[in-house]
């Protein structure tokens, strides 16, 4: 059984339904991942706070908890349960067009693409599509002069939590 509270709540929920002092904390998109259980019960309790490791150990520390590394599942779900619906590395490129403007080529990825691989996908892309002529891909690179942005799912999740701790 998985109880998720809100971090404020999370050390005096341990203490109250657990009857332990220690938790397990890891990074987790955005922030942190704190658990607690007992090997007496089935239950874990689960917080995640946009706070770093580093900020939310402090705080769990000053209210009493022991702070490990790691993260308590009873069935291996709890990671799933919170990770972000679509683990994904997003890819930018801009580049040089013929137009005015310059272009913005974007996709996503499931595992940590390297530039070389975000520009080969783009360069097939483009072939495939007719929006360029057949050319070798290093004298396509030169020519669009491009700028490769890469977003892993921690980077793009800290994005959304700064928005969301400092509105526009």
């Amino acid at each position: 059984m998985t109880l998720q509270v809100p971090f404020i709540e999370f050390a005096p929920t341990v203490k109250r339904v657990l009857g332990i002092g220690d938790a397990y904390i890891s990074a987790h998109p955005g922030g942190s991942l704190v658990t607690a259980a007992s090997a007496d019960s089935a239950t874990v309790v689960v917080s995640v706070t946009r706070e770093s490791v580093e900020q939310a150990r402090t705080q769990l520390e000053r209210q009493g908890l022991a702070i490990w590394n790691g993260a308590w599942a009873v069935d291996g779900s709890i990671e799933d349960e919170l990770a972000p619906p679509f683990p994904a590395h997003v890819a930018a490129v801009a580049y040089r067009t013929s137009e005015d403007r310059p272009g913005l080529w974007v996709d996503a990825f499931e595992g940590a693409p390297s530039e070389v691989a975000v520009l080969e996908a783009m360069y097939d892309e483009f072939v495939k599509s007719g929006q360029v002529d057949p050319l070798p891909f290093e004298a396509f690179i030169e020519k669009a002069k491009v700028n490769v942005v890469i977003l892993s799912p921690d980077e793009q999740a800290a994005f959304v939590t700064q928005k969301k701790s400092e509105p526009c």
